[in-house]
């Protein structure tokens, strides 16, 4: 076995299989959207958000966590999906944003770049407009929620990193860092 600690544990190391290959990201906007799936039956309300990105012009990269990687993940009605990675459930959705940016280089390139997550039900009725205020603003980087618990920060179930902050070499160090911890 592998002696070593899940806090030792690189995102970039966790194992993982490819159920949909990704494309080139390279200048789309692309969201990776990390979803835990215990049963590997994704819920019609994460299909309802994952449709709505799509139909907002996103190249959907859906990544999976699993407690068991040999559970089969059932993606029927998940067609409109460009990307499927099944994960080892460890290191939280910030493992499995760092996964995907490690395993997808073409990502770096992208044009705009949502990560998020299956925590919330959406998307609202004000989405659209949400969408084109993302595209249309000059912030390199944003979020939906600031909050100020421990410290002031970006809630992480949706973020937005455009060109500048991709093409960063010390966001891309940070990523590329990124260690599967056992706890938040």
């Amino acid at each position: 076995g592998d002696e070593r600690s899940e806090e030792a544990l690189a995102a970039s190391e966790i194992e993982f299989r490819w159920i949909k290959a990704c494309p080139d990201l390279s200048g789309r906007e692309v969201c990776v959207f990390a979803a835990y799936e215990p049963d590997g039956i994704l819920p019609e309300f994460k299909k309802s958000y994952l449709a709505a990105l799509k139909r907002a012009g996103f190249v959907i990269v859906l990544v999976v966590a699993l407690d068991n990687l040999n559970v089969k993940l059932v993606t029927r009605g998940f067609d409109f999906v460009d990307a499927i990675l099944a994960r080892d459930n460890k290191g939280f959705d910030f493992a499995a944003w760092s996964l995907v940016l490690t395993l997808v280089p073409s990502a770096w390139k992208a044009r705009l770049l949502i990560l998020t997550n299956d925590s919330v039900f959406g998307p609202s009725r004000s989405f659209d407009s949400l969408i084109r205020k993302i595209r249309e603003s000059d912030a390199d980087m944003a979020g939906l929620t600031e909050s100020f618990e421990h410290k002031q920060h970006l809630q992480s179930y949706f973020l937005v990193f455009k060109r500048k902050a991709l093409a960063s070499p010390a966001f891309q160090k940070y990523w590329s860092g990124m260690k599967a911890l056992r706890s938040k």
